[in-house]
This record gives structure tokens, sequence and C-alpha cells, in this order.
């Protein structure tokens, strides 16, 4: 109706030529930016061709692709949309639809959905666009490149992080094979893959990415241009997460004077701009200009965007937030509950963003809450703060892959932090609650549990579920497979120079997710085959606190230290009761641990020594030992018992509580006179109270024979000469001959009797542990160590080399989970091995957590290099009392203890005997 009356009105005849010129008319008017008038010629050349070709005709299709195209200069993508569907529509009519001109319309459809936010129907359409390129056009093709992009692209705002990456890896492969290494099309993966790094956390990557992004861009843009300004926008987003606040307002300065230099202060580009400068003032603490700026973006974006969308949900959280800084309660709450209303809505109920919403809901009412003191305001605080914690571990419990679940506990911690605060609000007021104290601890128990948990839960139910051996094979044989390409693609960086986006890099990297594909497909055919198996992966049920007080014996406390921002928490449990403490962070806490662990290990690790460093790093030790033991164990000291289990926050991980000093020492040079707290207290460690529990109650696979023991860098024919040099200097680390690693394990079979088990030198190969490792009830390797604290994965211990392959000497924690063990011991006597990459809610990722990872109950590893000799003398002592039927953690606290009365003066330094910890089921070894 609407076409007739136009040709009504204008007389115009309906024929092929009116409709030609029409088009070309509407090139024209377009061209001049005159898109109302090419809209308008355009929608009257697609009734023409209806009228003279109702059953369908390409000149309707590239009709109304032109009325598409001229509605999307104009921002309105839904009638874009709507005219590429009607397109897509007349096409299948009359071509098949694996017809090579449904590339482009399909790439086209997908495009409108992306700027329209739906996602999903975007990736669908790439998909289809894509399938039909690699058919029509081949497999390598710029257009290909260009689709794949855009589906990296959407993937990372899905939360397909690790699919993202593969796919815009993919992007770039392709497109430094056809184009210039200075395109704009390179610049543009590096951009997107600067998004997804700064999405998953990977700061120092993102930064690379988007350096090298802004470099092309600027060089072939100009200083001027969107694109340059959008680079800019990213870096800043990432220094504000570094918290380096001078670099992010320098970025965000620079991204507006760009966009003001264009005039396109009304452009839906500039959203971004008005966030990043809302962003600039909350960070100099003027809440109200940031509240203005951010009502600026929403304004902009209303006005270009008119359907409902993830962006706009989240978008209502930064002037809630501005608001909320403002104490403008009743306003925050109104931009929260409509972020809430809107993820809802597009996303359906219990979504990332409703989560998101709730903490934010819940915050408000609690700070509402400290400055009015209504309970009922309280109140309201904790049932938001439950449904925020419910919509986090909904969210830990879908599969979404390591970097997602990495990413959702990081970004859990502030909200956990507040909740068990507001718990402990609420029991200052009811202090016999028990439903708040239980409340607060499953927060804490899920923060340092979660991962770790669910790994090992993984790896018992692969062993437990009935799967046959084949495909047990088949799932070590696909992990090892990852981990090697892991390796490789390590040693191109680290040893070859290569940079992230060099293309045996990127090789490397499809390689590994090609993997990693046909790994997740297998794990899943295990879920959908084997009941058990599903059951046992996702049996996650945290450990209570009645639970954990039956746990513990009448002379132990069990000491769960939850690190916030502002304050540290600390759950004191006992066989009769719990208490939940907060110790105030007014002290630098990372700084002092740094310091006591150089205090206590950096004289005896230099490589030049001398006594002005020695004395020192000895008052230095002294000095913060002290003041750590006032500010976490003293205000506790009413609930200390002889023997102490600590569960520490990933800031803690690296300290040795048993060498803190529970007052100055009266002569600081003379270490018989120092209060340790070994001497009063048996301490042990376990990385959450519901990982102590699985632990202690693991049931093993097979039966395991007795000890094996090994010392690769042990060999009569070096040791001699060593021992002959200097038989106390040697250290675990780097690769040196270790002459009392021998006499180590020789003394452990002779304490613990047969069978059992030694090989050294040649013989301690890193196969022959491989092969031998899950029949053994103890685990001894006196060896070399090495943490990564970068990447945790690549943290390793060291065998004999292998003669054909010198790599192969190098056991890493990433091949270490893809072996069984079945060991109630493993005894790690080497360097760093209970130390690595520390990260936020994960923990520390090390080769001890491998270990009880791969299937051990308990393991003893060390916090820093240790000295050979002594940790020889260590080792003995711990066998010896082990053999007399002392529980683990009694047997090695004793063999410290009697370490100290043996060796008294110098050798007495915590250095010495502080390094090794004991982790996970204590109770003593059964002996056959």
């Amino acid at each position: 109706l609407w076409g007739a009356q136009l040709f009504a009105q204008a007389q115009m005849p309906l024929d092929t030529t009116t409709a030609q010129r029409l088009l070309a008319d509407a090139k024209i008017m377009a061209d001049s930016g005159n898109f109302a008038g090419a809209v308008k010629n355009a929608r009257q050349a697609v009734v023409i061709w209806d009228s003279l070709y109702p059953q369908g005709n390409m000149g309707t299709v590239h009709a109304l692709l032109r009325s598409a195209r001229y509605y999307s200069a104009r921002d309105q993508y839904e009638e874009a949309l709507d005219m590429r569907n009607k397109a897509l529509d007349v096409h299948l009519k009359i071509r098949p639809d694996n017809d090579c001109g449904l590339v482009e319309l399909y790439w086209e459809i997908g495009g409108t959905c992306r700027e329209l936010t739906q996602y999903a129907k975007a990736i669908t359409a790439f998909d289809r666009s894509l399938a039909l390129e690699k058919n029509c056009g081949g497999p390598e093709t710029e257009r290909s490149a260009d689709i794949i992009g855009n589906l990296g692209y959407l993937w990372n705002l899905q939360g397909e992080y690790q699919k993202a990456i593969a796919l815009l890896e993919q992007a770039l492969r392709l497109r430094q094979k056809m184009t210039p290494p200075d395109s704009l099309d390179i610049a543009l993966s590096y951009h997107h893959l600067g998004m997804v790094h700064k999405a998953i956390h990977k700061y120092d990557e993102a930064l690379k990415y988007f350096e090298s992004a802004l470099a092309i861009r600027k060089s072939k843009l100009g200083e001027i241009h969107n694109h340059v300004a959008s680079t800019y926008s990213e870096m800043g987003q990432v220094y504000t997460a570094l918290h380096n606040y001078a670099k992010a307002l320098e970025c965000v300065d620079k991204e507006s004077a760009i966009m003001e230099a264009l005039n396109a202060t009304d452009a839906l580009d500039y959203v971004y701009v008005c966030y990043d400068i809302g962003r600039k003032h909350y960070l100099l603490k003027d809440f109200s200009g940031a509240a203005l700026w951010y009502d600026r973006m929403l304004e902009i974006w209303k006005n270009k965007v008119k359907n409902p969308s993830t962006q706009l949900a989240s978008m209502h959280t930064h002037p809630g937030s501005a608001r909320l800084a403002m104490g403008d309660f009743e306003a925050a709450l109104g931009h929260f509950q409509e972020t809430k209303r809107i993820a809802d809505m597009v996303m359906g109920p219990e979504n990332s963003l409703s989560t998101r919403a709730e903490y934010w809901l819940a915050n408000t009412y609690r700070k509402w809450y400290l400055t009015t003191g209504l309970d009922s305001l309280l109140e309201k605080s904790r049932v938001h703060y439950r449904l925020a914690e419910k919509g986090i571990g909904k969210a830990m419990r879908d599969d979404a892959g390591p970097n997602a679940q990495r990413k959702a506990l990081a970004e859990a911690i502030p909200v956990f932090e507040k909740a068990i605060n507001t718990e402990h609000l609420f029991l200052k007021k009811h202090p016999q609650d028990p439903i708040a104290l239980e409340n607060a601890w499953n927060t804490s128990e899920a923060a340092h549990s979660y991962l770790l948990f669910a790994a090992t839960r993984e790896s018992a139910a692969r062993h437990f579920a009935g799967i046959p051996d084949a495909e047990l094979q088949q799932d070590s044989l696909l992990r090892a497979q990852i981990t090697a390409l892991e390796k490789k693609r390590e040693k191109l960086i680290q040893n070859e120079g290569l940079a992230l986006t060099d293309a045996p890099v990127l090789e490397a990297n499809a390689l590994i997710y090609a993997q990693k594909n046909r790994h997740a497909e297998l794990l899943a055919s295990f879920e959908k085959n084997y009941k058990d198996y599903y059951q046992l992966k996702y049996e996650r049920q945290l450990s209570s606190l009645e639970k954990t007080r039956k746990m513990l014996a009448p002379n132990q406390t069990l000491l769960e230290y939850f690190t916030g921002d502002s304050s540290i928490f600390v759950f004191v449990v006992q066989p009769t009761d719990a208490y939940l403490v907060e110790l105030p962070m007014n002290f630098p806490l990372v700084k002092w641990v740094r310091e006591l662990r150089e205090g206590i290990a950096g004289y005896h690790t230099a490589k030049t020594k001398n006594e002005a460093l020695y004395e020192k790093t000895v008052l230095q030790y002294a000095d913060i030992a002290h003041k750590l033991y006032e500010k976490l164990l003293a205000p506790l000291s009413e609930w200390l018992t002889p023997e102490l289990i600590i569960v520490p926050s990933e800031s803690l991980a690296a300290l040795p509580f048993e060498a803190l000093l529970s007052s100055a020492p009266d002569d600081p040079g003379n270490f018989n006179t120092y209060p340790f707290v070994l001497r009063r207290h048996a301490v042990h460690y376990g990385y959450s109270a519901t990982m102590l529990h699985q632990m202690s109650e693991r049931k093993h696979r097979q039966a395991s024979e007795g000890l094996l023991a090994m010392a690769p860098f042990y060999d009569r024919d070096t040791s001699g000469l060593a021992m002959r040099l200097n038989r106390d200097i040697y250290l675990r680390d780097g690769f040196s001959p270790l002459p009392y690693t021998g006499e180590e394990i020789f003394r452990a079979k002779r304490r613990m009797g047969d069978p059992a088990l030694l090989l050294s030198g040649k013989e301690a190969a890193k196969n022959r542990f491989v092969s031998l490792a899950a029949r053994y009830r103890i685990l001894h390797l006196a060896t070399h160590g090495k943490a990564n604290h970068l990447k945790g994965d690549f943290s390793f211990l060291a065998f004999s080399p292998d003669e054909t392959v010198s790599e192969n000497a190098l056991l890493s924690v990433g091949e270490l989970y893809n072996l069984p063990i079945n060991a109630d011991l493993v005894l790690l006597s080497a360097c760093e091995t209970a130390i690595g990459e520390a990260q936020r809610g994960e923990g520390v990722v090390s080769l001890a957590r491998a270990f009880a990872y791969t299937g051990a109950k308990s393991i003893v590893a060390s916090l820093w290099s240790v000295n050979d000799r002594s940790t020889m003398q260590i080792m003995d002592g711990f066998y010896a009392e082990l053999s007399a039927g002392k529980s683990k953690n009694q047997a090695l606290v004793l063999a410290k203890r009697r370490y100290l009365e043996e060796n008294p003066g110098q050798s007495a330094h915590p250095f010495f005997w502080a390094g090794f910890v004991a982790v996970g089921d204590m109770s003593p070894l059964k002996m056959k």
C-alpha cells in the first residue's frame, strides 16, 4: 500500500528501467550524505521489483540490500535488519541455499545483529557466511579472515574467552599471510585480542596487543581518528585495572581530545568517551562529575539504540556506583534494579549481569545500613549477597573453561569480602547466631576451595566411574599432548624471544586449541555415557563448620584466613566452637611477607655474600617476623592451641607461620634466643577445610607399594668432588650435583624399610618416575625444583637428563596434572615446590598443589631454595618420627625441633629448617 501510494503520487512507471534509475539516484544521494532520500528511492525500487516479479527476483534482493545499507548509515539497524532478512527470504526462494551470493548477505545480517546486540543471531549468521565462503572462495581468503575475526569478537562478548582467542588468532594468522604487517586489519586483530586478554585479567598481554594496534592505527590513520581513540580507551581501562591511574588518566585525556576534534560528541562511539571521562572523575573522587558523564553516556545510548541490551544493563551500574559513592542510596538502587530488570529480560534468569546487580544492590544496602544502623537494611543486604553468591556458584559450576572460571572467581573476591563483612556486622548484634557464622564460613570456603576442589573431583571421577581403560588412555594422551604443545609454545616465547603475534606462536596456539576441543568432546562423552563420572565430577559439597569441628582433635585449632582489600577475616574453628574475627588491613601485608622471605633467604641464596648482608637480612627477618605475628596471630592468642592448622589466603601462602616470632628476640645474633612459633605450636597447612576433608578421605584406585625415592643429582663420580669443595653451600636449585641427596634417600629406606626402590643418577630419569609413580604409597623426590611465578603450570622438578632429548628431564606442573598418583605422602625435597604463580581467588599454582590435584593425600614441600645438608637432616628426622607412628605434622615439627637442638648458632637460622611445610592429611602412615 505504501509503495502504491508513492507511485500514484509520483505517477512513475512500474518497469525495471525506473527501478534501476531510482537505485542510481539513491547512490548519488547517499554519496552526498542524504541517506533519508536514498532510503526513499531504494524502497521505491523494491516496490517496483516486487510488483514485476511477485515470486521473487535478484533485482528485489539488490534493492532490499541497498535499502538496508542506507538504513544502517542512519543507525536505523532494526529497519536495516528487516530489509536484510527480507532479502534473504527472497534469495532462498530463487537460488539454492549454498549459492555463493549468500556469503555477503549472511555477512551483512551478522553485522546488523551485532550492532543490535543480538549476539547469538549474529554468530549464527557469521557461521553460515563462513561455511559458504570456505566452499566458494577457499579456506584462506580475506573475507574468511574478517568473518572469523567477527566471530572471535562476538564470542568474547558471550564470555567464551578460549574460543574467542582461538578465532581471533586464526584471523590474525590469515591476515598476516595476505596483508602487509602494518595493515589496519592486523591492527584490528591486535585490538580485539587485547580486549579478550583484558577480559580474562591478562593485563600485560592485553597492553602488548593494544600498543601494537595503536602503533599501526596512528601510522595509518593519524593521531585524530575514532579507532585511535578506541584503543586509548581500552588501554586506559587496563591501566585502571593495574591501579596505574596516572597512565589511565593520560589515555582518557587523549581519547577525549580526539573525539572532540572529530566533533563526534553525539555519535555512538562517544558513549565510550563518556564512560572513560566518568571513570576519570570517579578515580579523582569527583563522584558528582562522574555521575553527570555517566548520565550523558546513557542518554546517547538510549537515543541511538532503541532495543534493551546487555550493554544498556551494564551501563546502569556506572551511574549507580557514582551515586552510591555520593551517598544517594535511593538513586543508586534505582540504577542497579534497572540493570537487573534489563538483564533478566534480555538474558533470562540467573545470568551474570543479574548476579552483578545483586552484588551492587547488596553493597548499597550495606553502606546505607552503616550510615543509619537500621536492621532492615542489613537484612536486605544479607539477602542480596546470598543471591549474588548463588549466581557466582552457578557461573563456576557451568563448565565455561578454566579462563572463564578463574575470571569469575577473581571478580568474586570483592563480593565475598563484603558478604563476610555483612555477616560479621550482623554477628556483632547477634553473637550467637549460627546461620550468620555458617553463611560467612561457606563464603570463605567457596573462595578457598572452588577451583582446586572441582579439579580434584574431576580427576577422581575419571578413575572411579567405570570408564574403560582405553578411553582413560585416550584422555591421558590428549592431556599429555596439550601439555607438550603448551611447553613448546612457552619455549618459543621465552627461549626464542618470539612475540605473541608471531606466526609460530599463533600456529602453536591453534594446535593447542584444536586438542583442547578434542579433549572437551571426550569429557562430554564421559558425562553422557558414564553416570557415575557426572555425579562424581559435579559433587561439590563444601565442608560445613560442624563437619570441620568434628575433624579436629581437642588440641587442634584451624585458622582460615580470608584476605580482602580492607580487612583480613579469620575463622577460628575448634572442636567445640567457632568464631569470626576481623583484623584490620592497616599494614602492607604483601610487602611484609616479601621482606620476611628476603630476610630469611636473601643472604643464603645471594651470589655474593658478605657480613653486612648477613646482618642486614637477620635484622630484617627479626623485625618483620615479630610484626607479622602481632598482626596475624597475637589477636587470636586466646584460641591458639598446641597444634594449628593454617588455611592461608593467596597473599599468605608463601609465609612460614612457624618462623614468626612471638616477641622481639633478646639477642638478634643468637638464634637460640628466638621465640619461634615452632617452639610452642605444631603447624601444618590446608588449601581449604573442604580440601583437607577430601585429601583425608581419598581412596586410591590401586594398592600401592612402599617407598619410591629418587635422587637424580647424586652420582658417586661427582659427589666426592663436590663434597671436597664445600659440603654446606649447595642449594637445590640450578642443576649442580647434590651430594646429600643420596644419603637422604638411603636413610629414608633405612627408616621405612622394604618394599622400597631407590633410584639415583642416570637411573632417576623422568620417564622412570612417570611409569612408576602410581604404584607407590610414598614418593620422595630429592632433586632440583624451580617455581614459575608468572605461569605456575611451568614450575618444574628436574630429573636425570634423557640421553636422547635433554628437555625430557623436566617434569612440569602441567604434566603432573596428567599423572594418576596413589600416594599417601609426597615429599618434594627440592626448591620452591610449595610456591608459584599467585592467582587471585585460586591461590598459588605450585608443584605441591599439582600433586594434590592428581591424587596425593599429603605433601611436604618447600617455600624457597633449600640447603642440601640441612634438608637431609630434617628429612631423616621426619622419617624417624613417621616410623615411630607419629602423625605427619608432628613428625615434621619434631624433626625441625630436633634440628634446632642439634644445630645451634648460625645453623639454627630459619633458612635451614623453616622452608618445608606439610599440607593435607596428617594422619600417621599405615606401615606394612
